[in-house]
């Protein structure tokens, strides 16, 4: 019952995360072709209160947990299938490497959306202060701007998902099979 419990949970983390990319998306390109500066920005504040109840939804219980136990499965399938690949007999062995590309398609999939997510902020706010900064700029549109922070998807309560998260996830990953291998191969 709990694994399905667990499963329901994820496919709408993962769910709520690509509706969440498309209407940033979408957004954003009415953002950017838009004229009326102050709609534009009123729209990016409306989208960054739905990622702040979206970050207080997922900080403190899937998001940190997925973190720790996607990369543990990648690595540790990833172990077993360079180290015991001669051990184990085919059925038991074909597990690990399904394990590996689960991990790692998830790792991929979930980070990089995450990251998309700061990306098409910043490209939403670089259009916004373009428009603005045309001979007819006001300055309560100026404080407006100032006051419009990037969004990021959040993890715990001081650490965010940058562009930058995927690759170094899948570093940490590869790294540690590298060094768990090195010292199976040194002991035996």
């Amino acid at each position: 019952m709990s694994a399905v419990r667990l499963f329901s949970v994820g496919i709408s983390r993962i769910s709520s995360d690509s509706v969440l990319q498309r209407l940033h998306d979408g957004k954003v390109r009415q953002i950017v072709t838009g004229h009326d500066k102050h709609g534009c920005i009123l729209l990016y504040r409306c989208i960054h209160i739905l990622e702040k109840s979206y970050n207080t939804a997922m900080m403190h219980g899937l998001l940190p947990a997925m973190i720790f136990c996607s990369p543990a499965v990648q690595v540790v399938g990833l172990f077993v299938c360079i180290s015991f690949r001669d051990e184990l007999e085919n059925p038991e062995f074909l597990v690990f490497p399904l394990m590996v590309l689960n991990a790692a398609i998830n790792n991929i999939v979930t980070f990089t959306m995450a990251a998309a997510v700061q990306n098409a902020s910043f490209k939403g706010l670089l259009a916004i202060r373009q428009k603005a900064t045309k001979p007819q700029r006001q300055p309560t549109v100026s404080r407006e701007l100032k006051s419009c922070s990037l969004m990021k998807i959040r993890v715990g309560e001081g650490s965010c998902l940058d562009r930058n998260t995927p690759l170094v996830i899948q570093t940490f990953c590869i790294n540690q099979t590298v060094s768990l291998t090195v010292l199976r191969s040194s002991k035996v």
